[in-house]
């Protein structure tokens, strides 16, 4: 019994023995193998970009730790959905450095081991637009890739297109419309319809509608103010969009055809260009139609994330003076009238950005268009009764020299420009000095009657 027992004893000794004796060397084998004969990782061993190349297990860790802190300091991270870009707190990544380096063998690149929270990454969507809350958002796609750009930690800027997470892309809607009326230049815009039916306006790119014409062969197809018809109504288009406006040109006085805030004059001859730009990642197409009497225009493509609107504001109309002019060679009291005149105005035009909810989330300055007033023009006979008229308010006097033309017309030379927005205000708000050449014209009957017909005499202002 005592020698079995003791026979036990010595081969547990034995086996034990035998089981340190292995562990320590085949152990040390083993480490030696994935670290190193030193203890540290061999040459061209990472982990996900981190280099631990010489370094020890603990080194190793301490420098993946500093690293992603880096990344986190030093990196911004942006959604950007149609209009819209919002910013990614990066603490919703979360590095395992411990199970990553538990994986690293002797040699290779490793993945750096991170995840992201779900549920804050659920909700910063949703706080961008309901819209990638829906099940054609392919949201595992974009966990899946925001996984892969954390674990390489290259600091910078960098931003997620939502739009492209999408199962199917949207379908083109009309965006936004205008309408003019064609009137006098039917014919011209038949024409461009026939020669020109749509515009594609690519994603990030600009449209010249000089080049357009060029590129296309069209620059003596139409007229100064057939183009200028079409640029007020591709300009009233793209207002209601996000659309840039880069170069745009007003004419002196409103044409009929175009809404004060809302003309774009295009002249090829003097390089008045109008030329709008897509900041947006998708196309756009411009398409131009003529029903019955109305030139519409409208632009077609992807939904804004945003809603558009536009305010006509800070109104000022000039009302135009009458320059009255006196002819010896109409009757007694004939008054001829040569133009009616017409109001001119200031106006500003403002763009309002609204978020879906209808929120406003910003006022855009657009404009600050001036039109002169065009004065009236009045001609008076030289004396048209024994009491001189009273002098009109707001006018000018001035006498027309005895000269005809070759078809026995008066000369008749009329200013009616108003140079700049300032004059027109000082001649509202101060006095106006006015003579009239009546008076003077009838001492000139008490002397001589009969010389009146040969020697006008000339009035002052």
């Amino acid at each position: 019994m005592k020698k079995s027992d003791s026979a036990k004893l010595y081969i547990i000794l034995l086996v034990s023995t035998a089981f340190i004796f292995s562990f320590s060397y085949f152990g040390t084998a083993v480490y030696g193998n994935v670290t190193g004969s030193k203890g540290v990782y061999t040459e061209k061993t990472l982990v996900g970009s981190v280099d631990v190349t010489g370094l020890s297990p603990q080194e190793a860790y301490d420098q993946i730790l500093q690293n992603t802190k880096l990344w986190q300091e030093q990196s911004t991270l942006s959604f950007n959905y149609k209009e819209k870009d919002e910013q990614v707190d990066l603490s919703i990544f979360s590095f395992d450095v411990d199970s990553s380096l538990q994986a690293v063998k002797q040699g290779g690149t490793y993945p750096l081991l991170v995840t992201v929270n779900e549920d804050e990454l659920a909700l910063k969507l949703l706080e961008i637009s309901p819209e990638l809350t829906s099940e054609d958002f392919q949201e595992e796609k974009l966990r899946t890739e925001l996984l892969n750009m954390a674990s390489l930690l290259h600091t910078g800027s960098q931003t997620m297109k939502l739009q492209t997470f999408f199962a199917q892309a949207e379908e083109d809607q009309v965006v936004a419309e205008a309408t003019l009326a064609a009137d006098e230049a039917y014919e011209s815009l038949e024409k461009w319809t026939q020669a020109v039916s749509q515009i594609e306006i690519e994603p990030q790119s600009q449209l010249s509608l000089l080049k357009y014409i060029e590129e296309n062969g069209l620059t003596s197809s139409f007229s100064s103010e057939t183009l200028s018809h079409i640029a007020s109504a591709m300009y009233k288009t793209v207002l209601s969009t996000n659309f840039l406006i880069s170069e745009r040109h007003i004419s002196r006085l409103l044409p009929d055809y175009a809404e004060a805030g809302f003309e774009a004059k295009v002249d090829p001859a003097k390089n008045m260009d109008f030329i709008i730009s897509n900041t947006n990642d998708s196309s756009f197409t411009l398409e131009f139609k003529l029903i019955d009497n109305q030139f519409h225009v409208s632009l077609k493509g992807s939904p804004f994330l945003y809603e558009y609107s536009l305010s006509l504001e800070d109104q000022e109309v000039f009302k135009p003076k009458t320059i009255v002019q006196y002819d010896a060679k109409l009757r007694f009291g004939e008054e001829q009238t040569v133009s009616e005149g017409s109001d001119g105005v200031i106006i500003k035009l403002y763009r309002e950005v609204k978020e879906p909810s209808g929120s406003i989330l910003r006022k855009e300055f657009i404009s600050d268009d001036f039109y002169p007033p065009v004065h009236k023009v009045v001609i008076k006979s030289l004396i048209a009764n024994t009491q001189p008229d009273p002098v009109e308010e707001d006018s000018i006097d001035t006498t027309i020299e005895d000269g005809t033309d070759s078809d026995g017309n008066a000369d008749i030379n009329v200013d009616t420009d108003a140079d700049s927005e300032d004059d027109m205000r000082d001649e509202e708000a101060g006095s106006d000095s006015e003579t009239g050449s009546e008076e003077e014209a009838q001492n000139g009957e008490k002397k001589n009657e009969n010389e009146l017909w040969g020697h006008e005499k000339e009035a002052t202002k």
